[in-house]
């Protein structure tokens, strides 16, 4: 199985120090296993990540704080609380990632949005590692997800975190590239 990564032009990485723009503005979309494991390092019980609230577009979780009118749960003064785990979706911003199957190749290619006016006045270009790091988390987030839903069809949201998650701890990239292609699975970084 092989992976194709494509950078468009006009793509951003950095943003401007202490910038909250984002922050404070829209909704994030997480995966089952990434709410888990959020919630696991921050050692706190799965409803402080989320309220469970679904998104019905990419049925995708919406992190804490992000689905009202106030600034996201973990936005401190001094920036991000969680910045080291933070979503694959805030990782991502302001540019889209999109993951195709084409054939026996998964397609990953990152574009640019123009959102956020700041981002777009700052230069700095993302780099091919930090591009495949986000793809390969994505990845194995969008197969064990996928997993946990076929295999505890029947269970309740919080069961479905957590089994995903433990998916997610086990398969391996190459596992999770190959049942995304079997699946024909396809998604854009999830909504911000």
């Amino acid at each position: 199985m092989k992976v194709r990564y494509s950078i468009d032009p006009g793509t951003k990485f950095k943003c401007p120090e202490g910038c909250i723009e984002c922050c404070t503005k829209y909704k994030v979309g997480l995966y089952y296993p990434e709410a888990f494991q959020i919630a696991q390092s921050l050692d706190v019980p799965l409803e402080k990540v989320t309220n469970m609230q679904t998104s019905l577009i990419e049925n995708l979780l919406i992190l804490s704080g992000t689905d009202t009118d106030k600034n996201c749960d973990y936005l401190e003064s001094n920036g991000c609380s969680i910045h080291k785990i933070k979503p694959v979706k805030c990782r991502i911003y302001p540019d889209k990632m999109i993951i195709r199957p084409y054939n026996d190749v998964l397609e990953v290619r990152l574009k640019p949005r123009p959102y956020c006016d700041i981002v777009r006045r700052f230069n700095g270009k993302r780099s091919k590692k930090e591009v495949r790091d986000i793809a390969e988390l994505m990845i194995k987030y969008m197969a064990s997800q996928d997993i946990a839903f076929k295999e505890f069809v029947n269970s309740g949201e919080w069961e479905l975190a957590e089994e995903s998650f433990h998916i997610f701890k086990k398969i391996s990239l190459e596992e999770a590239i190959k049942h995304i292609i079997k699946k024909q699975l396809s998604i854009e970084s999830p909504l911000l």
